[in-house]
């Protein structure tokens, strides 16, 4: 539901031979939660075309896997929910957040936890379209630490899952492989994948990576580690085989480090074809390449963008319509930016390159953990940044502007209204065609007589009968609003928007003196809806900022409870949204009470 749009740099492009060139446009926050870390995105369509995203939530040191789902190319999102039911104890590294899998009618997340002293993996399905989760249910069979997962879904529905198996003393053991067959969360013991020798044991702290042809071939992309050699490898296990066959070599660059580089391969298939983006750490470089599946030679490895110096890490590579679309961490201005860049299968360079982020130039923020997918010939980057303080979600796409349509209602006679879209023509009579001829009155110390709406502020407009209008526009999700000493009249964004989340950093907003109206009269508004107008009194004059909406929880979560007149001790449970976490509170027994007990809680507002 919330997105900070910020307007879109305008870059130079180089057309792509037979491809349409693609540019990413605004940037939006989406499903911002003060003091809150969010990061690791991971997400996948189904083939209805929902937008199903996973990422980890960190509060302190207490982790959690959240999701969220979105039917509108990732305008909008649903209400987080967390899905891990065991609270606090997810294990997340980079490129080594959750996963998620569509499988049918079942959405699979796969991630790490250590609740039992070693970190395991673990899933979670929700059957009902991701409004519920079921207990995590651990995976990896192994005795001792297990780490860097992923999962995938086979031509015959069954799910693939891979991780790395550590021994006692960390060191490492094997790669495991294991399936549960279409229809059931049941997975197989599991079988090493064979390639833990001398020469090709994978790098102990690289995430592989997962993806299977459409004959069912299933390739693991992963970083070996031969006495600080790190090369890139392919292994291949055809559709019904048991085997898993010799691994084939991704570039023969030379990257010896003595150092763990963190940073695994990213694959991407297409009818014949596989394509690799890659880091090699001995020069600070990403590349690209890719080969057919018949031969599995993998072409000359291209950089990303010689230009950039090295310093270029984490590619994430699509594969679509014969181009590599590749995304990457860019640290040629400081603190990494994330870039985009494409090549056409049988090219020799990387082109239309651009950079994603669209903040300042030479900025101090930092943009990581790039996830790249494609849906209905559009690109979407998802990536977590800080330009807003904590680590927080944010989104491109290459689908142009975003639009929305509101619906507002209205009651007989007079109503406080506001423009909840940017428009083209706000004129009253077009956004509101049911209205009084003449009846559009804004307050500035008096009232005024206008004819068009202008954002974030609130209107009366009278009405014959009660009715409603239908708005579309492009979303609005950020509002600077200026305030006169005394009363106002101001509307909100897109989303509907909780009056505790006003940013109010100069204290103007009087406690307790924002209002709407219905036929009934006025009452204190504790929430903004989309297309209403409110007053709100002021001690001084200045600003007051509508950011990126948080999101919206059922009102339970906004009571604060109070001790109340009694002398009893009742305990009651309450969200606190200054941590973000339920709480317990004791009441007299006869004051305002929230949640009977934690679970309800958590649940509900968690």
């Amino acid at each position: 539901m919330r997105k900070l749009i910020i307007p879109a740099i305008i870059v130079f492009t180089i057309v792509l031979n037979a491809q349409p060139s693609f540019e990413f446009g605004q940037n939006y926050q989406i499903i911002s939660v003060n003091n809150v870390n969010q990061k690791f995105p991971y997400a996948a369509f189904d083939s209805n075309g929902t937008l199903h995203l996973v990422w980890v939530h960190q509060s302190g040191s207490n982790l959690n896997v959240y999701y969220a789902q979105s039917v509108d190319e990732g305008y909008s999102y649903s209400d987080p929910v967390r899905i891990n039911s065991h609270a606090h104890t997810v294990v997340a590294y980079i490129q080594a957040g959750p996963k998620i899998a569509i499988r049918d009618d079942e959405i699979v997340v796969v991630f790490m936890d250590d609740r039992t002293g070693y970190t395991s993996v673990y899933v979670n399905v929700s059957t009902d379209g991701g409004m519920t989760w079921g207990e995590d249910l651990k995976v990896s069979d192994q005795q001792y630490l297990v780490a860097y997962h992923n999962i995938g879904v086979g031509v015959d529905n069954e799910l693939h899952l891979i991780y790395y198996s550590y021994n006692n003393n960390y060191s490492f053991n094997s790669v495991r492989y294991a399936t549960s067959p279409s229809g059931l969360i049941d997975f197989s013991s599991s079988e090493p994948v064979g390639i833990a020798n001398e020469e090709m044991e994978p790098c102990d702290c690289c995430q592989p990576d997962l993806v299977i042809r459409g004959n069912g071939d299933l390739y693991i992309g992963y970083r070996n580690n031969n006495s600080n050699l790190r090369t890139h490898y392919l292994v291949r296990k055809s559709f019904l085989s048991g085997n898993f066959q010799e691994p084939v070599e991704i570039s023969n660059i030379s990257d010896i480090v003595s150092y763990c580089p963190s940073s695994g391969p990213s694959l991407s298939i297409e009818n014949n074809y596989i394509a690799c983006g890659f880091h090699v750490s001995q020069e600070n470089n990403s590349y690209v390449n890719y080969a057919s599946l018949d031969s599995l030679e993998f072409s000359p490895a291209v950089n990303v963008n010689p230009g950039s110096a090295p310093q270029q890490n984490f590619p994430v590579v699509v594969l679509r319509e014969s181009v590599i679309h590749t995304a990457w961490m860019d640290y040629r201005d400081g603190n990494s930016d994330i870039y985009y860049g494409a090549m056409e299968l049988g090219a020799t360079e990387v082109v239309n390159e651009q950079k994603i982020n669209d903040d300042p130039e030479n900025s101090n923020h930092v943009h990581k953990d790039p996830f790249l997918i494609w849906n209905d010939n559009n690109l979407y980057c998802f990536w977590s940044d800080n330009r807003t303080g904590n680590y927080q979600l944010f989104m491109a796409t290459t689908s142009g502007d975003q639009s929305a349509t509101i619906t507002v209602d209205y009651g007989q006679d007079w109503n406080l209204v506001g423009l909840p879209l940017e428009v083209e023509d706000a004129s009253y009579n077009l956004i509101f065609p049911e209205s009084i001829e003449g009846t559009l009155y804004s307050f500035n110390d008096g009232y005024n007589l206008e004819t068009s709406l202008i954002q974030g502020k609130g209107y009366w407009l009278r009405f014959e009968s009660a009715g409603s209008t239908t708005i579309t526009g492009t979303p609005v999700t950020e509002l600077t609003i200026s305030l006169n000493e005394g009363w106002n009249l101001i509307s909100g964004i897109t989303n509907a928007f909780h009056s505790s989340h006003i940013h109010d950093p100069d204290g103007l907003v009087i406690p307790g003196t924002i209002y709407g109206f219905t036929p009934n009269g006025y009452s204190e508004a504790e929430i903004l809806y989309p297309g209403k107008g409110y007053w709100i009194r002021a001690s001084n004059s200045g600003y007051i900022f509508l950011i990126s909406n948080p999101e919206l929880l059922p009102e339970e979560c906004y009571i604060v409870p109070e001790v109340g007149p009694c002398d009893g001790i009742c305990p009651t449970y309450y969200y606190n949204q200054d941590s973000n976490e339920c709480e317990e509170f004791i009441t007299g027994c006869c004051g305002v009470e929230a949640f009977d007990t934690m679970e309800e809680c958590i649940s509900t507002c968690e």
